[in-house]
């Protein structure tokens, strides 16, 4: 019996070196996933707040592109139309010229070089000649004109550009509708010891379900089990990462190995798959965007407010490509029948503006007037966008001062009233003029219903109302 009690139990040492690689390794692969899963994590969170702050204005650049990709097309049809029928309708004249020429020719061979009607019949030759050659010159113009146009509309460039804005625009609409989605499906958030409570337990389930580490027959279950553990722990879902653990705790299947073979054999398996996590990570640290931004939620708001300016800035460029320059220049010049000074302050500074479209300067009644234009016809304004227009008029620094008056006298559409000189003594004189604030809408259809109870009507004047300071108009555009 003493024998018996002083008996040593072996252990293969080999096994012993094995576990405590194979522990090392499952440590390694599990620090370095709760950094995939805290990656993941950031950029769910991230990818949903940026499309509920982004969203709508991203898709409102896509549709502009869209549209005015495709206006290009339609102008560069009706240019070649229009060219080809100038063309040809020039052709024909000029061969009915050619034809009459050739009639007067032989008329001619047949009269006395010195009687009168030869010289009227020369007379009226020579008038044909003339006339042919300047329709030949301007037939030629025409040709290369048609000619000009007849490429630009074969250009596939153009038609690939607006079957690619389309595709981006119908990607975009076809995408996850984020809106319907509850932010605390995509991040749930909790307390500082629920969070450690859910580190914990993920990292036990972890040891005990990941497919490395369990039997081949429970392999395809492990799999599964540890996709639905990584979700819940995405998405800081406590209680599911608990509901989990507690289910591996009950489960018989699954059980730690101890055979040297399948040890060796698990170590590589947790070997490769660190060197996969390493190298998913450093990819992540390579991309700019992704580290500079999304891995770190401290900026985010930051970002997405440089982002929606940068987005307004292009739509609101856009608009004036489609069309919105065009209600400028209508707006502008209803100022300039009154024999005000207007300066286009949005064509001619473009994204630095500072939100304000038009300045017209009255001398008679002095007053700077600052104007907004917005000739929406897709998107629909909201009260955020007249608080924000008010605001922007408010905070013009008055740099029109700056703006060289020849360049003013460029883009006035009614040059007669004035010239450089009466430009310089209206800026030098409006220093001391009262400043007005002015935004038009070009429909009262996009207005939306909440902006109505926020103003007040002017009863003298219809479709004129008074937001604050700020005079609210709405005019159509004509003609």
């Amino acid at each position: 019996m003493e024998k018996i009690y002083n008996l040593v139990i072996y252990q293969d040492s080999e096994i012993k070196v094995l576990n405590i690689e194979l522990q090392n390794k499952k440590l390694e692969l599990q620090t370095l996933e709760e950094i995939k899963v805290q990656y993941k994590e950031n950029t769910n969170r991230f990818s949903y707040l940026y499309n509920q702050k982004l969203g709508e204005f991203i898709q409102q650049m896509l549709y502009l592109k869209k549209e005015i990709s495709y206006q290009k097309i339609s102008k560069n049809r009706d240019m070649f139309e229009k060219s080809r029928s100038e063309y040809q309708f020039l052709k024909v004249v000029f061969q009915e010229l050619e034809s009459q020429k050739i009639e007067i020719e032989q008329k001619l061979k047949c009269l006395i070089n010195s009687s009168n009607e030869y010289l009227k019949v020369k007379k009226e030759y020579l008038e044909i000649q003339q006339q042919l050659e300047e329709k030949e010159h301007q037939l030629n113009l025409k040709k290369a004109d048609f000619e000009k146009a007849k490429n630009e509309l074969e250009n596939k460039d153009l038609e690939n550009q607006h079957n690619e804005d389309v595709e981006n625009y119908e990607d975009i609409l076809t995408e996850d509708d984020w809106d319907s989605i509850n932010e605390n499906d995509i991040y749930a958030d909790l307390t500082k010891d629920e969070l450690n409570e859910l580190r914990s337990v993920y990292k036990k389930s972890m040891k005990i379900c990941h497919p490395d580490i369990v039997s081949i027959n429970n392999r395809v279950e492990a799999v599964e089990i540890t996709k639905n553990l990584n979700y819940a722990y995405s998405v800081n879902n406590l209680q599911g990462v608990i509901d989990i653990y507690e289910h591996l705790l009950s489960d018989s299947n699954f059980t730690t190995l101890t055979d040297k073979d399948l040890l060796k054999l698990k170590i590589t398996k947790f070997q490769d798959r660190v060197d996969e996590t390493r190298e998913y990570l450093q990819s992540l640290r390579d991309d700019e965007d992704f580290f500079g931004v999304a891995s770190n939620p401290i900026l985010w708001q930051q970002y997405f407010e440089k982002e929606q300016e940068i987005l307004e800035k292009e739509i609101q460029n856009l608009h004036r490509i489609k069309g919105g320059s065009i209600y400028e220049k209508f707006i502008g010049k209803e100022y300039e029948k009154r024999e005000e000074l207007v300066i286009y302050n949005g064509f001619i500074r473009s994204y630095e503006d500072q939100g304000v479209d038009l300045i017209s300067i009255s001398d008679q009644y002095k007053t700077i007037n600052l104007i907004q234009c917005k000739n929406w016809t897709t998107k629909d304004i909201y009260l955020e966008d007249i608080e924000l227009i008010h605001e922007k008029l408010n905070n013009y620094d008055l740099d029109y001062i700056a703006i060289s008056h020849t360049v003013i006298l460029k883009f006035l559409q009614i040059k007669y009233n004035f010239n450089i000189k009466k430009i310089q003594d209206v800026i030098k004189r409006s220093t001391d003029y009262q400043i007005i604030k002015t935004l038009y809408i070009g429909s009262e259809k996009v207005i939306n219903s909440k902006i109505w109870k926020n103003l007040k009507i002017d009863i003298k004047h219809k479709d004129r109302y008074k937001f604050k300071d700020l005079d609210f108009i709405i005019k159509p555009l004509k003609g």
